[in-house]
């Protein structure tokens, strides 16, 4: 019996439906940048680098991370599937060592002064994950590249030639191969000259507009990882009340995991406080300088 084809629920990621190899290429570029960004947005004290970037992608990527007292170490877990009611976290949850090797079950602790306990830390207040979020705009990045790239192939003047026999095709195939290696002058024989004939191609060229679109939709995603961004929408002069608008957005909705974070860390007692790691914040609380005085 033949297996049913596979359908995409949307589940997977953005690039689970492409089939274009250039689309995936730079999916994966454009999701690399904003993973990079977004680990470099936040850091965490008192942790190495190792533990940090493991906190960090478990975090990220799965929306939680373990964390045993006893040892003082983070590990990856597995909360259960149901939960007590809508509000409450899990009572239980699979741990697993560097080696994916399981440690148990566990229940969770909650409390500062919890003996042996087995905790659980959220990425957000919506308990999940930030890269599925950022795979949507490195998915909308990727699509402005790829139309990017299309648009300005398709408003090169392309030619169109009609020919009778196999032989004329061959040579025809090479004075074109010519012209795309950037040959000044290509020599035909007479009998393909009489063969050739052309269509000009009416395709508009977009690609400008196509990316100022990129840009904007990168601005949105940089001001998500709270990331100070140009104004790239409005030709005209930004008032300062407007920047430090954008400005605020940018800090408040990276704080929404800074903060989160630290109030499970001052909840259960634990060294492990997280900082911002950019200029936004400094430029946000700095005073205007005062304006110069026409003479």
């Amino acid at each position: 019996m033949p297996k049913a084809k596979k359908q995409f629920d949307g589940r997977g990621n953005e690039a689970d439906c492409a089939c274009s190899p250039l689309f995936a290429k730079y999916f994966d570029e454009e999701r690399s940048f904003l993973k990079d960004l977004l680990f470099n947005s936040v850091k965490i004290n008192e942790l190495n680098f190792y533990e940090e970037f493991f906190v960090k992608n478990q975090l990220f990527e799965n929306g939680y991370v373990g964390y045993y007292d006893t040892t003082g170490k983070f590990y990856k877990t597995l909360p259960e599937q149901i939960k007590p009611q809508i509000g409450r976290l899990w009572k239980n949850g699979q741990y697993f060592d560097e080696y994916n090797v399981s440690l148990g079950t566990h229940a969770y602790s909650f409390g500062r002064g919890d003996f042996d306990a087995w905790r659980i830390f959220l990425a957000n207040p919506s308990i999940s994950a930030l890269m599925p979020v950022l795979e949507t705009y490195a998915a909308l990045l990727a699509d402005c590249r790829v139309s990017i790239k299309q648009n300005i192939n398709a408003v090169k003047t392309p030619s169109f030639w009609v020919v009778e026999d196999a032989d004329t095709i061959l040579s025809i195939d090479q004075m074109a191969q010519q012209t795309f290696e950037g040959k000044p002058a290509v020599i035909v024989k007479r009998n393909v000259a009489e063969t050739l004939s052309s269509m000009k191609n009416e395709t508009p060229f977009i690609a400008d507009k196509i990316h100022q679109e990129y840009r904007e939709i990168l601005n949105e995603v940089l001001s998500r990882l709270g990331i100070l961004t140009a104004n790239t929408s409005k030709r005209e002069r930004v008032q300062s009340a407007e920047v430090n608008a954008g400005l605020g957005q940018s800090i408040d909705s990276i704080y929404t995991i800074i903060d989160f974070w630290n109030k499970q860390i001052e909840s259960y007692g634990l060294p492990y406080k997280m900082e911002f790691n950019g200029v936004s914040e400094t430029l946000y609380t700095c005073e205007e300088p005062e304006s110069e005085v026409d003479l």
